[in-house]
């Protein structure tokens, strides 16, 4: 399954990479305005529930983190690694 999983992060990195605007803007909704400044898009990883987060920036595209996206609350998470940038 290990395999499996990196295999997955491989294959979003390289869509990312190639693609990062066909990644869907992420939406933290009520109460945490403050992140859309960030601009976070969000790409799923196949076969796992698991979503890439990143963010573009003066042409590069900067990863935030690969999260287990399904019970997690991600605004939260979001906020507290950006503390200090």
């Amino acid at each position: 399954m290990a395999e499996r999983f990196i295999a997955a992060v491989e294959q979003a990195l390289d869509f990312i990479k190639n693609n990062p605007y066909a990644c869907a803007l992420y939406d933290a909704g009520e109460g945490y305005e403050d992140l859309q400044v960030y601009q976070f898009r969000k790409w799923r990883l196949q076969g796992f529930p698991h979503a890439v987060l990143f963010r573009l920036e003066d042409n590069a595209t900067i990863l935030v983190e690969v999260l287990y996206a399904h019970k997690m609350h991600i605004p939260s998470r979001l906020m507290s690694d950006m503390e200090g940038i």
